[in-house]
């Protein structure tokens, strides 16, 4: 995956079904998800999105992503609801929501996490 310096992400959305990134082990992800706290809430939110120029990963470098800090995935997805009316899933616990996140087969093919 290339590592990009700037990219807009008031313009990305999620991966739809049939997208994918590739993985260093010669594997696809359609889906990796994150957990933030917000508001009281805990917030299940993907850090794959598509950007016009192609799927971005927006964990941090540490992680294998290239997200400038480790918020970006949390404005993404809020500018996504923002713009769309979509809702991520959202949690009363962290327990809840890490649940979640591990138990959701299927990537994009479970279809869309944001409703």
């Amino acid at each position: 995956m290339p590592v990009m310096t700037n990219f807009d992400e008031a313009g990305l959305r999620p991966l739809e079904k049939g997208e994918f990134v590739d993985n260093d082990d010669d594997s696809r992800s359609t889906e990796r998800k994150m957990v933030y706290e917000m508001d009281g809430e805990h917030i299940v939110i993907p850090s794959l999105w598509m950007s016009a120029n192609g799927p971005l990963d927006l964990r941090m470098p540490s992680e294998g992503g290239l997200g400038m800090d480790r918020f970006a995935p949390l404005r993404a997805a809020l500018q996504y609801e923002k713009r769309t009316g979509r809702k991520f899933p959202r949690f009363k616990t962290a327990k809840e929501a890490e649940e979640f996140e591990h138990t959701r087969r299927g990537g994009t093919d479970a279809g869309p996490l944001a409703r």
